[in-house]
């Protein structure tokens, strides 16, 4: 099962570098920590190999002409975290904890462009990335010409999808910023 609403965003604004940088440090400790009250009713987060997302991501860039991603930090933990919401509500969206702007100026990513897919139901990363393929919104996502970096998260619960997907392809804004 796939959703794509084309959560899409253009940075323009400025940044409050102190205190975003300070809630995204907070959140991302507590989360590594298993303390930020992410879990609960059976819903775990399930640990992603990023750099061979990355690489995945890359290979089907590369084939339709766009540039290589990394994988960031922190558009892993906003991913992550997108994930864990999706799982602890059993439903797929993009606004459940806040539009996907709000949610990478509070994890303190700089952006100038970004984009995000979610799914749930695949097992692996490769299996959600090959769902994302063949759906027109998610494949526009995936094609972003202006991303360089990606953060993936996934979580899974003992509904009927199992484990929830979020996926950030972004670039930041090199004039406001690292995004990293």
């Amino acid at each position: 099962m796939l959703t794509c609403a084309r959560a899409m965003t253009r940075n323009a604004g400025t940044r409050n570098t102190g205190r975003a940088a300070s809630f995204a440090a907070l959140g991302l400790a507590l989360f590594l920590s298993g303390c930020a009250g992410l879990g609960g009713g059976g819903v775990t987060p399930v640990a992603v190999n990023t750099g061979a997302a990355a690489v995945s991501t890359t290979a089907y860039r590369e084939t339709q002409g766009r540039g290589a991603v990394t994988a960031t930090s922190r558009l892993n933990a906003i991913a992550a975290r997108q994930a864990m919401a999706m799982a602890r509500r059993g439903r797929l969206g993009h606004d459940l904890i806040g539009p996907l702007e709000k949610r990478l100026k509070n994890g303190g990513y700089v952006w100038l462009v970004a984009v995000e897919n979610v799914g749930a139901g695949y097992d692996d990363f490769d299996e959600a990335l090959a769902a994302w393929q063949t759906s027109s919104g998610h494949r526009a996502n995936l094609l972003e010409a202006e991303a360089t970096q990606i953060g993936v998260g996934a979580a899974r619960t003992d509904d009927k999808y199992g484990t929830y997907w979020a996926l950030i392809l972004a670039a930041p804004d090199p004039g406001r910023g690292a995004g990293g």
